[in-house]
């Protein structure tokens, strides 16, 4: 049973904005982050607040209610890979106001969550998890791995392996132009080759060109960075300047 439906069971009688004190104060003394709570927590709590006011009792039977009016939709009943990241982070922000209201601690496993870690769709986490065995089996570092697997997970998260297409993938590389040159570059890298294991192992029901249209693709990027060298005509070749010096009956 989700942690919304177990806190039902009891009434609260504590106070939005004292429960959201208090809740900070006991993940500050359990070694969480001060950004990852101001990022990560705070500003959902804070809209919390602000549509039921600091004194309102924080009552779990109208939480359901806030959360329609405030997102749209009520994220507790949705299924992970159907929350946007926005979502993702009420979600995380609003349950450890639960958990802390009926337990007096948040999991640890919230602590670990990172703040673009948007939840995978069931095939692409399991592709995700796949490719992380190969670099393991590559030999590749700890570090490379992670990196990568970052870079892999965004991804996926935005493109899901289920309905991705070969647009949707040059649109999202076409994205990487917002980034500097190296990081664009590393970035690109590592998801051309995320795609082409897939690929090779059969995972993609689409077939990239990659030679071809990635290649556009860094150009659009390094237009985007100003880094196209102005195209000259090629200069005439006049061959190795050794034979010419050395050896004048040379027709090179």
């Amino acid at each position: 049973m989700s942690i919304l439906n177990n806190s039902i069971r009891c009434k609260v009688f504590m106070q939005i904005l004292q429960l959201i004190q208090e809740t900070e104060s006991w993940m500050y003394r359990q070694g969480f982050q001060k950004t990852t709570v101001d990022l990560g927590y705070r500003p959902h709590w804070n809209r919390l607040r602000r549509l039921v006011g600091d004194e309102a009792e924080f009552s779990q039977c109208n939480l359901p209610e806030s959360v329609r009016s405030m997102y749209g939709k009520d994220i507790f009943s949705a299924a992970p890979y159907e929350r946007s990241r926005t979502e993702s982070n009420a979600w995380r922000a609003l349950s450890a106001l639960v958990e802390f209201d009926s337990s007096g601690h948040v999991a640890r496993s919230s602590r670990n969550v990172k703040l673009s870690g948007k939840p995978l769709t069931p095939e692409s986490f399991n592709i995700s998890t796949k490719y992380k065995g190969h670099l393991l089996g590559a030999g590749h570092t700890e570090t490379t791995i992670r990196n990568n697997m970052q870079i892999i997970h965004r991804f996926l998260a935005d493109c899901p392996i289920e309905t991705v297409s070969k647009e949707t993938i040059l649109d999202y590389i076409n994205g990487y132009g917002r980034y500097r040159k190296l990081t664009a570059a590393t970035y690109r890298g590592s998801l051309q080759r995320f795609l082409e294991f897939c690929q090779d192992n059969g995972f993609l029901p689409i077939m990239l060109m990659y030679s071809k249209e990635a290649s556009n693709r860094k150009q659009e990027i390094d237009r985007q960075h100003h880094t196209i060298p102005n195209q000259r005509p090629k200069e005439k070749h006049y061959g190795n300047v050794h034979n010419r010096l050395w050896n004048p009956s040379c027709s090179c």
